[in-house]
């Protein structure tokens, strides 16, 4: 008789446990998810480059370069604008984040491209 008490009441505590699991994944606003489908990372780029991406899980998104606001867009597959001639050569961090209505952003991805607005090329 004890041990039945004792697995009822193991039961109940991981059925507890289970339940306040629960509450806590989906009492949570979900975080958004971001892809980043063009360019690559590692990608050298120059001139007018379409920034392709995913966003869901917000209201709205926003392409940075370097952490200097660049475009925004909605959400679902998104395009963004960038003019590489108005950045140096070299190295840049592209990031885009996502903004659920009236809240600071909830999820940002990032990758490095490398700018190169001259190309050369060997005869």
């Amino acid at each position: 008789m004890a041990l039945e008490v004792f697995e009822k009441v193991k039961h109940t505590t991981v059925l507890i446990l289970r339940i306040t699991c629960l509450v806590l994944l989906f009492g949570q606003a979900a975080q958004a998810g971001i892809s980043i489908k063009y360019p690559v990372n590692g990608a050298t780029l120059g001139g007018n480059v379409t920034v392709q991406a995913y966003v869901d899980q917000a209201w709205w998104s926003k392409l940075w370069v370097d952490g200097k606001s660049i475009a925004t867009a909605s959400t679902g597959n998104v395009t963004f604008n960038w003019d590489t001639t108005k950045v140096s050569d070299g190295d840049h961090t592209l990031s885009i984040m996502s903004y659920p209505s009236g809240q600071p952003a909830n999820a940002v991805v990032s990758i490095k491209v490398t700018v190169k607005k001259h190309r050369y090329f060997d005869k």
